[in-house]
């Protein structure tokens, strides 16, 4: 077994990918697995990095929000708090921070208030513009960011109304 061929001059090792119960075929693991040159068993297919099963059985993408590093038959291990990944994912640098969060590598925190991230990603948060400001936490829209009342104003990334300020008034 792990050798395939119809005589001896013909027998070849089994390549990787693969295994061989003995005689003239070799069979194909399947999608997704991978095994050493020389594999004898179907169990000796085991799930690649990124996608979980038995050895030997069906290989399955690990799902959105979910990585694996290693090839084995282990589960697939969730993104931290606030970030996702892609189906398939095979490390955790995967994981990207949800609208609202900001961060690298899945260590992702909420935008502070005054400020907000529309989108999904590594990106920093952005700041309300002045004569703006917002009291919301992981704020997901320039929306959160209200007007400051007629008459005053404030700094960038306000988060509180008691940041607007009187402006003086202008006389000719």
């Amino acid at each position: 077994a792990g050798f395939f061929g119809n005589t001896p001059k013909y027998c070849r090792q089994c390549t990787s990918n693969s295994y061989c119960v003995g005689g003239g075929s070799r069979t194909q693991c399947q999608a997704g697995a991978s095994s050493q040159p020389g594999s004898s068993r179907q169990e000796d297919c085991v799930c690649n990095a990124g996608y979980t099963g038995s050895d030997g059985d069906a290989c399955f993408p690990c799902e959105s929000g979910k990585y694996k590093p290693a090839a084995g038959s282990e589960a697939c291990t969730a993104c931290p708090a606030n970030s996702n990944s892609p189906q398939g994912s095979i490390m955790v640098v995967s994981c990207i921070c949800d609208e609202g969060y900001s961060g690298m590598n899945g260590d992702c925190e909420a935008c502070e208030a005054g400020k907000y991230k529309i989108m999904e990603g590594n990106g920093d948060c952005e700041a309300c513009l002045p004569g703006k400001y917002s009291s919301s936490v992981a704020a997901t829209s320039s929306t959160t960011c209200v007007d400051c009342p007629e008459g005053s104003t404030s700094g960038v990334a306000s988060s509180a109304r008691t940041d607007c300020e009187c402006v003086p008034p202008k006389f000719g």
